[in-house]
C-alpha cells in the first residue's frame, strides 16, 4: 500500500507541468484543488514516514486517495461537481443545525445569529435543488464510478481503519514484529 501511494505521488508531481485549466470554470478550479490536495497530503504523509513516524500517515493518505477518486470522477463527468456540491451543503447544514440550537459551546457563534440562520436557509435551498438531479453516493459507489472498487475494498479499508483507533489500527500502529519494514504487514 505504501508503495502504491508513493507511486501516486510521483505520477501526480510528474504531470504537474502539463496541467492546464480555465480559472473561470468551477469544474477546472475543483480539479486543480483536488490535484493539489493529492500532492500536499501525500507529501505530508511521506515526510512523516521518512522522519521515522507512522501515526497520522494513513489518515493523510486516506484523504489523498479520496481526492484521487473525486478527481477521476470529476474529470470523467462534469456533472459530478453537483454531487460534490450536494455533499458540501449537506455537511454545512449538519453543522449549522447543531449550532443554531445553541446547545454546543463549540458552535456558539451560530446561536442567535441572523446571518447564520440566513446562510443555513441558503444551504437548505441549494441542497433541495441539487437533490432533484443528483444523489450523494456512498464511498463505495464513488470508488466504483472511478473504476477502483478493488482499491476501496483493500487500500481504502486499511487507511480508514487507522483513523478509528480500533484494535486493528492500534495493533498496526504500536506493535511491530521483528523484521517489520514500512509498507509491509500494515494490512
Amino acid at each position: 500500500m505504501y508503495e502504491f501511494l508513493i507511486e501516486l505521488y510521483h505520477v501526480t508531481v510528474k504531470n504537474l507541468p502539463e496541467l492546464r485549466f480555465d480559472k473561470r470554470s468551477e469544474v477546472h478550479r475543483t480539479l486543480v484543488s483536488l490535484y493539489s490536495a493529492i500532492i500536499e497530503l501525500t507529501n505530508a504523509a511521506l515526510q512523516i514516514r521518512e522522519a521515522g513516524g507512522y501515526t497520522g500517515m494513513d489518515i493523510l493518505l486516506r484523504s489523498a486517495l479520496e481526492a484521487h477518486v473525486d478527481l477521476i470522477n470529476l474529470a470523467n463527468d462534469d456533472e459530478y461537481l453537483k454531487v460534490m456540491l450536494a455533499a458540501y451543503h449537506k455537511e454545512w447544514i449538519k453543522l449549522a443545525n447543531d449550532g443554531v440550537k445553541g446547545e454546543n459551546p463549540f458552535l456558539a457563534y451560530f446561536k442567535d445569529s441572523p446571518e447564520a440562520q440566513a446562510k443555513l436557509g441558503e444551504h437548505k435551498t441549494e441542497l433541495e435543488q441539487l437533490k432533484k438531479t443528483v444523489r450523494i453516493p456512498t464511498n463505495l459507489e464513488k470508488f466504483q464510478k472511478a473504476g477502483m472498487e478493488n482499491e476501496y475494498r483493500s487500500i481504502y479499508n486499511s487507511l480508514c481503519n487507522d483513523s478509528h483507533n480500533n484494535l486493528r489500527s492500534l495493533t498496526s500502529r504500536y506493535f511491530r514484529a521483528p523484521g517489520w519494514r514500512p509498507g509491509y504487514g500494515n494490512i
